[in-house]
């Protein structure tokens, strides 16, 4: 089954191996809400659960406005996590000049990056559904918190949607990069200055309706977060993850054609298609203007 699907056991290891340690900070990051900071409350709580008011159980007010898009800082956090996973997944081995050696062995291209790629896809999912079930858990100790248990359900199966499709716009846009910066910057560029630059247009576009979102909002993937600022699919985030899904896999394909194309001689440039250096610097500093500039 999984030489069907281009996965290789002693790659995914390796990968595994790689990157665990980094893996474990990132999920606590992202994490802080329902799980790292009511773990720490937990352990250094001077007073039993069950004599405890609503007042001194902040960390549930924490998850429950994450749940309704109002605790960003955790949010934030994991959109840029999303994006240096996918930026290093494979720019990684580019600096160390470890992919000239897995290419040297009898094993694809594909299964190489389809590795890299599948890993932290794994990592995502997990965090996100260990999240849940840790939102499940505090809803099944304290019947009385503010948030029900589908509402948990339903924000993590949009949030993994999103962070899963940043991961998968960065990780493709390392296929072209030669390093750690140009896989960051490009993935900064395809991600959140994707999204500044259809701000901006849409503002050009309906100037006299601040309120109101045009078809171009839809571009944009965080538009898609579980978010009151942004509620594109609020009510609908089964599907929208299935489209999310569908959006990653298409990403993942063309990681893997534009993978099998590398030249790697060119690793350590900024691109490893130096053609594409000027437009790729250009974009990026456009980005920056507009961000600096709304």
């Amino acid at each position: 089954m999984t030489r069907r699907f281009g996965l290789n056991k002693t790659l995914l290891y390796k990968e595994w191996r790689d990157h665990r340690f980094l893996f474990l900070v990132y999920f606590c990051l992202i994490s802080i809400p329902a799980i790292t900071y009511p773990i720490i409350f937990w352990l250094t709580l001077p007073t039993k659960y069950n004599e405890l008011d609503w007042t001194q159980m902040t960390w549930l007010r924490d998850a429950q406005q994450m749940l309704s898009g109002g605790e960003p800082f955790s949010i934030i956090i994991s959109i840029f996590i999303a994006i240096g996973v996918g930026a290093m997944m494979l720019t990684n081995d580019r600096v160390t000049n470890t992919l000239e050696f897995l290419a040297a062995l009898p094993v694809s291209r594909r299964e190489i990056v389809t590795a890299k790629y599948a890993v932290g896809t794994l990592f995502f999912l997990v965090t996100v559904a260990l999240n849940v079930l840790a939102l499940l858990f505090w809803k099944l100790l304290f019947g009385d918190v503010r948030y029900e248990a589908v509402e948990a359900v339903e924000w993590g199966v949009q949030f993994a949607g999103v962070l899963l499709a940043l991961y998968s716009v960065s990780f493709l846009m390392s296929t072209i990069a030669g390093n750690r910066m140009a896989a960051g910057m490009l993935g900064l560029t395809a991600t959140l200055g994707l999204h500044v630059f259809i701000g901006v247009l849409d503002e050009a576009i309906t100037p006299n309706f601040p309120y109101e979102k045009s078809w171009l909002q839809h571009l944009s993937l965080l538009n898609y977060l579980p978010s009151v600022s942004h509620p594109f699919g609020n009510e609908q985030p089964y599907l929208i993850f299935l489209g999310l899904a569908a959006f990653s896999l298409l990403c993942w394909f063309l990681s893997v054609k534009l993978f099998q194309s590398n030249p790697f001689e060119n690793h350590g440039r900024f691109l490893v298609y130096k053609r594409l250096t000027l437009p790729m610097i250009a974009l990026f500093v456009i980005s920056l203007f507009l961000w600096f500039s709304r």
